[in-house]
């Protein structure tokens, strides 16, 4: 299927481009630390193509992958050692990814985000808050990305309310669930044994371990506690890096939808 090219408003202001395709959704990010962006003149600034992969300076010959700027990379990292985040192959059908550079970015969505997804508006402000984000987010990307849930999303969005549990099935039906594999299976219990994960929250570690092996892009949770915890964030990084895979961006909708600068 060809790319489909938007029309694109661009501004500057500060030191920032803003690029705006036709939907609406303003990407703004700093020019400066991205060298060929730096150097280039207005006239071939402004001449920028957007599709549903990211954007391209023809002018330049600059690409900037829309998973990239999720995740704060506008092209002013050099190379993996210095923090690259390019879009990196998947493992294959194994997973329901496909192998090649250039493919949508693999969302993992873990339980606490489809969780939000549905259900009545709660009446305590930060849940409220993280439910609009939540569907915000879904609303504007959904079709943008390749989402993916497992075993352990199914599992644990099964409990409770029938009701409320049938509503979150439903927004998940017919997206790939990746299985328990033995790579999975170590890892998860690698990131329990260095604590990066508590022993009691095993199931926490196996959405991280089943993300990072099946080769998703970003692990998207609300889940601040265990998995998207700060003071324990990098543990995990570094113990999915030793096992030989790529920790996955973990993340909230709330901070994906401010580095896109989207208000509804």
């Amino acid at each position: 299927m060809p790319s489909i090219r938007h029309k694109v408003d661009v501004s500057f202001e500060d030191g920032r481009i803003a690029v705006r395709p036709g939907g609406g959704v303003l990407f703004s990010f700093p020019i400066a630390g991205n060298p060929r962006l730096e150097n280039a003149t207005p006239e071939q600034l402004v001449h920028v193509e957007v599709d549903e992969t990211g954007m391209h300076w023809p002018d330049i010959d600059e690409d900037l992958s829309l998973v990239g700027l999720l995740r704060g990379d506008w092209g002013q990292f050099v190379n993996a050692s210095q923090g690259a985040l390019c879009v990196h192959e998947g493992r294959g059908s194994e997973y329901g990814t496909e192998d090649k550079v250039g493919r949508k970015p693999v969302v993992y969505l873990e339980s606490s985000f489809v969780s939000y997804l549905t259900g009545r508006w709660s009446t305590n402000d930060g849940v409220r808050a993280n439910q609009a984000a939540s569907r915000a987010w879904w609303a504007l990307m959904k079709d943008r990305v390749a989402p993916v849930v497992s075993y352990v999303v199914w599992n644990e969005i099964s409990d409770g309310d029938e009701g409320l549990a049938s509503e979150r099935a439903e927004i998940i039906r017919g997206l790939p669930s990746w299985k328990a594999s033995p790579e999975s299976e170590e890892l998860s219990a690698r990131l329990i044994k260095a604590h990066a994960i508590p022993e009691t929250e095993d199931d926490d570690a196996r959405h991280v371990a089943v993300a990072a092996v099946g080769g998703a892009d970003v692990l998207l949770t609300w889940n601040c506690r265990h998995i998207n915890n700060a003071m324990t964030l990098s543990k995990t990084v570094e113990i999915i890096g030793l096992a030989g895979f790529v920790c996955p961006v973990i993340t909230d909708p709330a901070q994906l939808l401010r580095q896109m600068e989207y208000t509804p």
